[in-house]
Protein backbone atom coordinates (compact mmCIF):
# COMPACT_ATOMS: atom_id res chain seq x y z
CA UNK A 1 0.00 0.00 0.00
CA UNK A 2 3.00 2.42 0.54
CA UNK A 3 4.64 1.61 -2.68
CA UNK A 4 1.23 2.25 -4.25
CA UNK A 5 0.90 5.38 -2.39
CA UNK A 6 4.17 6.54 -3.32
CA UNK A 7 3.75 6.05 -6.84
CA UNK A 8 0.20 7.43 -6.55
CA UNK A 9 1.91 10.50 -5.26
CA UNK A 10 4.51 10.55 -8.20
CA UNK A 11 2.45 9.93 -10.73
CA UNK A 12 -0.29 12.97 -9.29
CA UNK A 13 3.20 15.01 -9.62
CA UNK A 14 4.30 13.70 -12.69
CA UNK A 15 0.61 15.19 -13.88
CA UNK A 16 0.82 18.28 -12.11
CA UNK A 17 4.51 18.84 -13.22
CA UNK A 18 2.68 18.17 -16.93
CA UNK A 19 -0.58 20.53 -16.08
CA UNK A 20 2.02 23.68 -15.51
CA UNK A 21 3.86 22.84 -18.63
CA UNK A 22 0.60 22.51 -20.44
CA UNK A 23 -0.61 25.89 -19.22
CA UNK A 24 2.95 27.38 -19.99
CA UNK A 25 2.96 26.29 -23.38
CA UNK A 26 -0.46 27.05 -23.44
CA UNK A 27 0.11 30.91 -22.28
CA UNK A 28 3.79 30.84 -24.77
CA UNK A 29 1.37 29.85 -27.40
CA UNK A 30 -1.10 32.74 -26.83
CA UNK A 31 1.72 35.42 -26.64
CA UNK A 32 3.05 33.84 -30.10
CA UNK A 33 -0.23 33.96 -31.32
CA UNK A 34 -0.50 37.72 -29.93
CA UNK A 35 2.23 38.79 -31.63
CA UNK A 36 1.37 36.88 -34.99
CA UNK A 37 -1.75 38.90 -34.83
CA UNK A 38 0.15 41.89 -34.21
CA UNK A 39 2.97 41.64 -37.06
CA UNK A 40 0.15 40.70 -39.30
CA UNK A 41 -1.75 44.12 -38.41
CA UNK A 42 1.65 45.70 -38.78
CA UNK A 43 2.29 44.25 -42.36
CA UNK A 44 -1.58 45.46 -43.47
CA UNK A 45 -0.86 48.54 -42.65
CA UNK A 46 2.41 48.91 -44.62
CA UNK A 47 0.46 47.49 -47.38
CA UNK A 48 -2.26 49.84 -46.56
CA UNK A 49 0.39 53.04 -46.35
CA UNK A 50 2.51 51.88 -49.35
CA UNK A 51 -0.85 51.04 -51.30
CA UNK A 52 -2.64 54.57 -50.52
CA UNK A 53 1.40 56.01 -51.12
CA UNK A 54 1.15 54.63 -54.40
CA UNK A 55 -2.55 55.75 -55.20
CA UNK A 56 -1.30 59.12 -53.94
CA UNK A 57 1.61 58.98 -56.72
CA UNK A 58 -0.94 57.76 -59.31
CA UNK A 59 -3.38 60.52 -58.65
CA UNK A 60 -0.27 63.47 -58.45
CA UNK A 61 1.68 61.82 -61.81
CA UNK A 62 -2.52 61.97 -63.34
CA UNK A 63 -2.61 65.92 -62.05
CA UNK A 64 0.63 66.40 -63.78
CA UNK A 65 -0.37 65.11 -66.99
CA UNK A 66 -3.69 67.12 -67.09
CA UNK A 67 -1.46 69.97 -65.96
CA UNK A 68 1.09 69.69 -68.64
CA UNK A 69 -1.76 68.46 -71.24
CA UNK A 70 -3.71 72.12 -70.33
CA UNK A 71 -0.56 74.05 -70.50
CA UNK A 72 -0.34 72.70 -74.01
CA UNK A 73 -3.92 73.36 -74.82
CA UNK A 74 -3.37 76.90 -73.05
CA UNK A 75 -0.12 77.32 -75.78
CA UNK A 76 -1.33 75.94 -78.53
CA UNK A 77 -4.93 78.04 -78.36
CA UNK A 78 -2.17 81.20 -77.35
CA UNK A 79 -0.07 80.40 -80.60
CA UNK A 80 -3.51 80.78 -82.53
CA UNK A 81 -4.93 83.63 -80.88
CA UNK A 82 -1.48 84.94 -81.77
CA UNK A 83 -1.37 84.68 -85.48
CA UNK A 84 -4.87 85.66 -85.37
CA UNK A 85 -3.63 89.12 -84.30
CA UNK A 86 -1.04 88.84 -86.63
CA UNK A 87 -3.38 88.67 -89.82
CA UNK A 88 -5.20 91.02 -88.10
CA UNK A 89 -2.53 94.15 -87.75
CA UNK A 90 -1.64 92.70 -91.30
CA UNK A 91 -4.81 93.24 -92.68
CA UNK A 92 -5.09 96.66 -90.99
CA UNK A 93 -2.06 98.15 -92.98
CA UNK A 94 -3.34 96.51 -95.47
CA UNK A 95 -5.97 98.67 -95.45
CA UNK A 96 -4.75 101.42 -94.38
CA UNK A 97 -2.33 101.12 -97.70
CA UNK A 98 -5.54 100.63 -99.43
CA UNK A 99 -7.10 104.14 -97.74
CA UNK A 100 -3.74 106.39 -98.56
CA UNK A 101 -4.23 105.52 -102.36
CA UNK A 102 -7.50 106.29 -102.18
CA UNK A 103 -6.99 109.59 -100.76
CA UNK A 104 -4.76 109.90 -103.42
CA UNK A 105 -7.01 108.77 -105.68
CA UNK A 106 -9.42 110.80 -104.65
CA UNK A 107 -6.98 113.82 -104.56
CA UNK A 108 -6.12 113.56 -108.73
CA UNK A 109 -9.99 113.57 -109.31
CA UNK A 110 -10.33 116.65 -107.51
CA UNK A 111 -7.45 117.78 -109.01
CA UNK A 112 -8.76 116.88 -112.65
CA UNK A 113 -12.39 118.13 -111.71
CA UNK A 114 -10.68 121.15 -110.85
CA UNK A 115 -8.46 121.44 -114.23
CA UNK A 116 -12.22 120.42 -115.90
CA UNK A 117 -13.76 123.10 -114.24
CA UNK A 118 -11.04 125.81 -114.99
CA UNK A 119 -11.10 124.61 -118.64
CA UNK A 120 -14.60 125.11 -119.02
CA UNK A 121 -14.49 128.43 -117.56
CA UNK A 122 -11.48 129.53 -120.19
CA UNK A 123 -14.20 127.69 -122.96
CA UNK A 124 -17.04 129.85 -121.62
CA UNK A 125 -15.11 132.79 -121.69
CA UNK A 126 -13.37 132.37 -125.17
CA UNK A 127 -17.07 131.62 -126.33
CA UNK A 128 -18.24 135.10 -124.71
CA UNK A 129 -15.67 136.75 -126.06
CA UNK A 130 -15.85 135.59 -129.23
Amino acid sequence: VGDLTRKNAGQASDIDELRTKVVAGDARAEALQQSLDEAYASVKGLTRKMHDESHDKFISGLRSEVSADKLREVQELLEERSTSVAAIKTDLARLGTAEAKASAMQAKVMSQDTTIFLLQQELSAAKAKG
